[in-house]
């Protein structure tokens, strides 16, 4: 599933910058970083974490880091060395990514995870591709993961085409099992993945048999959707697929649900927090995840969230988000061993299929092919149960995106 300002850019270790800068504290206290380490040197595994510690998408990526800080504070070893995690902020500033990217390359890891903006990411190929080492890299363009994919990039995580198949099939199953000569209404935001997954969807339409009867499209800060939404019900659909996040998702789905169309399956973005969906209680919304908003208290996941103080964000699917992650990487140089190169740890990466996430953080096995270097994980649609009166998963669609 795909995702969404200082001048320069502040590398994050213990005892430097504290404030914004505390979950790195917390991460590299508990690792055992010191500033010294180097890639696979000695007794260390270094791994260089960019992502978004301040700016405006730091936020919503707070549950994500959280996910990676408790997953290696409760499996800080493999192959009998420790695992270094630094992070390197990029303040969701395209702008200062090649600085933010080439600190962190040249701090000599063994490996870099990424899960800054995309357009961060793109303009940091080239610095990525010189590494030396394999990137860990959530959110690029699908060309760098298939069909030929860069031999040094890996994402546990679905290109934007398996999700925008994830959609319509989500659709499909919701429609009783076909899309022939169904009506389809997408209500969203003008951001670069909508736009993206947007056109992928259309493009399913001959295929499908579904089209397109009406198409809103916005900013995500609009104060309201009301007129939107009127011209939604003016269509007719037969679903809606609605493609936003955060504010604007909560203003979109009231505004649809305000309209009459509360009977209407609307197969959503998975832009809400766990609480949001509990408040909004509207059992027609369908919100699709690769990930599960919360796991059992018995889980890994749920112990680690609760020794570590991160139970409020244990329920956001960003948070297994990052713990599955995290578990990859850590696989990775398991299979790679104790001497392990840059190379080497590519072909481990390579090599790994049907991984099963520990802690129930991802709904099915993790796997990369020669032409597939993201994973086609399945997608749960979950919603509100009113009899039960709680979150439940409603089905589960296997995109291929053939």
């Amino acid at each position: 599933m795909r995702h969404r300002v200082r001048s320069s850019s502040t590398r994050r270790t213990l005892g430097v910058t504290l404030g914004v800068a505390v979950l790195s504290v917390l991460l590299l206290a508990a690792c055992g970083a010191s500033s010294s380490s180097g890639g696979d040197s000695g007794n260390t595994y270094k791994i260089a974490f960019v992502t978004e510690l301040t700016g405006p998408f730091s936020v919503s990526r707070k549950p994500f880091n959280e996910g990676v800080i408790a997953y290696f504070k409760t499996n800080p070893t493999v192959n009998g060395k420790k695992v270094s995690v630094h992070l390197y902020d990029d303040q969701s500033n395209p702008a200062s990514a090649p600085t933010v990217f080439r600190q962190a390359v040249g701090s000599d890891p063994a490996a870099i995870m990424d899960f800054a903006l995309s357009t961060s990411t793109a303009a940091a190929e080239p610095i990525l591709a010189g590494a030396g080492v394999p990137c860990l890299c959530i959110g690029a363009d699908d060309t760098w993961y298939t069909p030929k994919p860069h031999p040094w990039v890996f994402e546990a995580n679905a290109t934007t085409l398996n999700d925008a198949q994830a959609y319509v099939l989500a659709a499909q199953k919701l429609l009783g099992g076909s899309l022939q000569g169904k009506a389809i209404a997408i209500s969203g935001d003008d951001t670069a993945y909508e736009t993206i997954i947007r056109k992928f969807i259309t493009s399913f339409a001959p295929k499908y048999g579904f089209h397109i009867v009406s198409t809103q499209i916005g900013p995500t800060t609009a104060p309201s959707w009301a007129s939107e939404a009127a011209k939604i019900v003016a269509a007719k659909p037969d679903a809606i697929i609605n493609l936003t996040s955060v504010t604007g998702q909560i203003v979109q789905l009231k505004a649809l649900e305000a309209a009459g169309l509360s009977k209407v399956p609307i197969v959503a973005f998975p832009g809400l927090q766990y609480s949001d969906l509990t408040s909004l209680k509207f059992s027609n919304v369908y919100v699709m995840t690769n990930w599960p908003y919360g796991t059992p208290k018995s889980s890994p996941v749920y112990q680690a969230a609760a020794k570590y103080g991160y139970l409020a964000d244990e329920k956001s699917f960003e948070f297994a988000f990052g713990w599955a992650q995290s578990a990859v990487l850590r696989q990775a140089l398991a299979t790679c061993g104790s001497s392990c190169s840059g190379s080497d740890l590519e072909k481990a990466f390579a090599g790994i299929h049907n991984f099963t996430v520990p802690g129930g953080a991802a709904f099915g096995p993790v796997g990369f092919s020669s032409t597939d270097h993201a994973s086609k994980l399945p997608q749960t649609m979950l919603h509100w149960d009113q009899p039960t009166a709680s979150l439940k998963i409603a089905g589960t669609v296997n995109p291929s995106s053939s």
